[in-house]
């Protein structure tokens, strides 16, 4: 936990790496981790489980590997939801609003945990390069989020993972679908693949924040 650094507090700020990632990581949650705390944000950064080692499924009949990847999720989102509940007792110390900012496929099982889990939800997300490594886990990942009711901010990189670019697009076309008018995508530039440039990413975040009246 990291206290806010000026005498106007905006609220907290929960960060969550992806799997096999650390809130310290350089490509991207570092620097908010750093930076946001004299914005006036406490920054409550996460270290989550590992990922899954059966996930996804390598069973050869496709029914098996949905049915395998849905167990695995469902297990791996049940201790996440203690983390979550844990994390929320703690921002209740703190005034002003609560913003989650997530990586990859934690992004994804977040939205998927504030759907069944309404006291979870955040008042603003922010996703980073976010998917699911399987297509019907990333398919319902997309209709969750343009169904979510909470401001969304959905950010990816001009040079990213395939499958986070693919995700974002599919992500896009079920917000439009769904009209949901507090949802903003978009594409940051970047010389290294996989990070985020540092200012570029601040900015994006404070400009949609002030946007959406925060």
């Amino acid at each position: 936990i990291h206290s806010e650094e000026t005498n106007s507090n905006k609220g907290v700020a929960i960060l969550l790496p992806d799997w096999h990632q650390v809130a310290t990581n350089p490509k991207g949650l570092n620097n908010l981790r750093e930076k946001l705390p004299q914005q006036g944000w406490t920054v409550i950064a996460i270290q989550p489980s590992a990922k899954p080692k059966n996930y996804p499924s390598q069973a050869l009949e496709k029914a098996q590997r949905q049915q395998d990847n849905l167990a695995t999720l469902d297990r791996y989102q049940e201790g996440l939801n203690q983390i979550m509940l844990t994390v929320m007792e703690k921002a209740k110390n703190y005034p002003g609003i609560f913003m989650v900012i997530s990586e990859g496929s934690h992004a994804a099982i977040l939205t998927h945990l504030f759907q069944q889990n309404e006291q979870l939800a955040p008042h603003m997300l922010v996703v980073l390069s976010s998917y699911m490594s399987n297509e019907v886990a990333d398919i319902q990942y997309a209709s969750l989020l343009a169904a979510s009711s909470f401001p969304v901010l959905d950010l990816y990189l001009k040079r990213d993972h395939p499958m986070a670019i693919h995700s974002a697009s599919r992500r896009k076309i079920q917000a439009k679908k769904q009209m949901k008018a507090n949802y903003r995508q978009r594409q940051l530039n970047n010389m290294t693949p996989g990070y985020y440039p540092k200012q570029g990413l601040l900015t994006e975040i404070n400009s949609w924040l002030r946007a959406s009246g925060w």
